[in-house]
């Protein structure tokens, strides 16, 4: 029951914090990649440090090991695709003042290094699947903290690009 009704307080303040985010008058944030963006965060990050979990707790479950890393894949695949539709986003809001783009001057590198450090950790965590062998804790460690440090960095850009419309 406990773990039902903390499941559905995630759901909730996922759900809150999204809307605290989709302001009409911040043209950057208002659109449906903001939700996009919050959710695969938590579904790569969320992921990624469930199975690290789950190996310190030296789990028994065989699929766990096939089923999260693949899920993991297809986050980071969902993540890819939403930094390339904000930059295009980005690239068509402008106020009588400045540009979007303007608010992340170094939105391409910042951006590329982010999606470099998750493809990174995402091969880590995929790499035993790969070898057919059992996933160990260090690599996956290292895995999860470069998917960390990832969408960290995801979450910087998106607060840089806060961008009011009117006076």
């Amino acid at each position: 029951g406990l773990m039902l009704g903390a499941m559905v307080m995630g759901a909730i303040f996922m759900y809150a914090m999204i809307m605290v985010y989709m302001i009409d008058t911040v043209p950057t944030w208002y659109t449906g990649l903001t939700p996009a963006a919050f959710l695969l965060t938590m579904v790569v990050s969320g992921v990624a440090l469930a199975h690290l979990l789950l190996l310190a707790a030296q789990h028994k479950l065989a699929a766990v090991d096939i089923a999260l890393p693949i899920l993991g894949l297809l986050g980071a695949v969902g993540v890819a695709i939403a930094v390339v539709m904000l930059s295009i986003h980005l690239g068509n809001v402008e106020t009588s003042v400045t540009s979007a783009l303007a608010t992340v001057p170094d939105l391409a590198g910042l951006q590329s290094l982010r999606l470099v450090l998750l493809a990174t950790g995402v091969m880590i965590w995929l790499l035993p699947l790969l070898t057919k062998k059992s996933p160990a804790l260090t690599p996956m460690v290292m895995a999860f903290g470069l998917i960390l440090v990832s969408e960290l960095m995801g979450r910087g850009v998106f607060y840089g690009m806060h961008l009011t419309a009117g006076m």
